[in-house]
């Protein structure tokens, strides 16, 4: 009976460290680790400039004609200039598929 009592003390033990495990310190790693995206993303965006070939998040190519803290102007196609948000510019391109 007393090694079976120590085993289920030892196994209720373990339960509260992994609950504590994934409750607390998993979340305060991944906090981090967003964080760290974060930044380096509003980093990009610092970094464009007028003239910037780009691609947006959902899969558009163009131009940066006109830029303000969060709103750039992207040219798609030749005179024809769309307003989007700063952050949905995901990258930049070496190429533009504007003709």
């Amino acid at each position: 009976m007393i090694i079976k009592e120590k085993v289920l003390w030892i196994f209720i033990v373990l339960m509260i460290i992994a609950s504590i495990y994934s409750g607390i310190i998993i979340p305060i790693l991944n906090r981090k680790k967003m964080k760290e995206q974060q930044e380096k993303i509003q980093s990009f965006q610092d970094k464009l400039k007028i003239g910037d070939n780009v691609l947006t998040a959902t899969g558009i190519y163009g131009r940066i004609a006109k830029m303000n803290k969060n709103v750039v102007s992207l040219e798609i196609s030749k005179g024809v200039l769309i307003n989007m948000d700063k952050s949905i510019i995901v990258g930049t391109t070496k190429d533009t598929m504007i003709n």
